[in-house]
């Protein structure tokens, strides 16, 4: 279930699930316009690793945190692989604190028994009053596997993010609104955006980050988001970065899918002095792509524990419920794990028995594909999705929620709506 909340200019997102023991299934998501902070960023990945079938129950890492004058409230944004299938307790402490749990995406059953990345984009909010100056210690636990067990409990932690919010109006920090290029409700293809500032002078950088419907990376059930991730610090898969008065960025959107609600952009405006600032969003009413429309057709049901190994076979289904004759292309997105085998052996993603792709991803580490699927390849209703190795080590593993089906058609088809 799916609220938003208006107060004044503020974008709240409050997502209630449902919860298996002490494990959060989604976080209060927000991206607060008018709101100033400043971010410190554990950059080492961190791992209960502690040989062959052995894991750490915990590990401390210190974070030096300098400036915590005004400050109102703080978020974590934890960027990490869930690691082997089942691993528990993926908690942390801030300082000797109760512990957090990390933000898991909204599965039906145990999100312990789905292979899952969450890129940095769910943060766990926490009171300041947990954070000191100086030195912070944080606590990473690891618990036993319990499902699909084999008696090695592992994730990664690729980095953290602590996120410090502060009273806007004690802080010193360069203002600035975000203005369209050109006048327009809709949003094409290229469209632009620039910045004004009060201060150019004082200005590291402007980033844009755009909320609409795309692949939902972070598994919580919900296409529309704030659209971006963080790993070592670095916001990506943005709309746009430039440090250049005026700022200028045009929003590459040729595969964003048709919207069901309105689009919102706004400019995060970084200080020199490591204060940034969200200024209040522009919006579009609708996107529209050139002669063309995109359509998303996600993973009816994606089930647990899926990955492959040693001649394992595995599928899903992908329902398209409209009409093909007008379809032009398509592309077949999915997150990842060890897409790449690492000797070599077989590694196949594939649609309708027809393969697309052999080890098409990173071996060990998150990739988030892209595959160009022919037409002729894919059926209005139900369509295959499978994945197949013949790999003796690490199996090719397919996150929450599973694959989605990209397709542009002509905007001529009238069997679209």
């Amino acid at each position: 279930m799916k609220n938003f909340l208006f107060k004044s200019i503020s974008i709240n997102v409050l997502f209630i699930s449902l919860s298996f023991g002490n494990i959060v299934h989604a976080q209060d998501i927000s991206l607060m316009p008018e709101s100033v902070f400043r971010e410190y960023s554990h950059k080492k990945m961190i791992s209960p690793y502690k040989g062959a079938f052995d894991h750490f129950d915990s590990i401390q890492v210190a974070l030096d945190i300098d400036d915590l004058k005004d400050a109102v409230y703080a978020e974590i944004a934890l960027n990490f692989w869930g690691g082997h299938i089942g691993t528990s307790d993926q908690t942390f402490k801030v300082n000797g604190s109760k512990k957090n749990n990390f933000p898991q995406p909204n599965t039906l059953d145990n999100p312990y028994c789905y292979f899952r990345c969450i890129p940095g984009n769910r943060p766990v909010k926490i009171p300041t009053g947990m954070l000191k100056k100086g030195e912070n210690k944080f606590t990473f636990f690891c618990g036993d596997q319990i499902c699909y067990g084999y008696n090695w409990p592992h994730y990664w932690l690729n980095s953290f993010t602590v996120r410090v919010y502060y009273n806007k109006d004690l802080k010193k920090y360069v203002k600035g609104t975000i203005k369209k290029v050109k006048e327009n409700d809709m949003a094409y293809n290229l469209v632009g955006f620039t910045t004004d500032v009060d201060d150019p002078s004082l200005v590291e950088s402007v980033e844009y980050i755009g909320y609409y419907e795309d692949y939902d990376l972070d598994g919580d059930g919900n296409l529309a988001s704030w659209q971006y991730i963080i790993n070592n610090g670095v916001w990506d898969r943005i709309i746009g970065k430039q440090s250049i008065p005026p700022y200028n960025v045009t929003w590459n959107n040729n595969w964003v899918p048709q919207q069901n609600s309105t689009i919102k952009v706004i400019a995060k405006i970084n200080s020199k002095n490591g204060l940034s600032y969200l200024t209040r969003p522009i919006e579009f009413n609708k996107l529209r792509q050139t002669n063309s429309i995109v359509k998303i057709y996600g993973t009816e049901k994606l089930n647990e524990n899926f990955g492959v190994r040693a001649g394992q076979r595995k599928q899903c289904n992908l329902v398209i419920t409209d009409n093909l004759t007008d379809a032009i292309s398509a592309y077949l997105v999915l997150s990842t794990w060890s897409a790449k085998s690492e000797e070599g052996a077989v590694h196949v993603i594939g649609i309708n028995g027809k393969m697309l792709a052999e080890s098409p991803g990173k071996l060990h580490d998150w990739a988030f594909l892209e595959i160009p699927v022919p037409i002729e390849h894919l059926k209005s209703g139900d369509n295959t999705f499978f994945i197949y190795s013949e790999t003796k080590g690490h199996a090719l593993e397919v996150n929450y929620p599973g694959p989605s089906i990209l397709i542009r058609y002509t905007d001529k088809a009238n069997n679209i709506k």
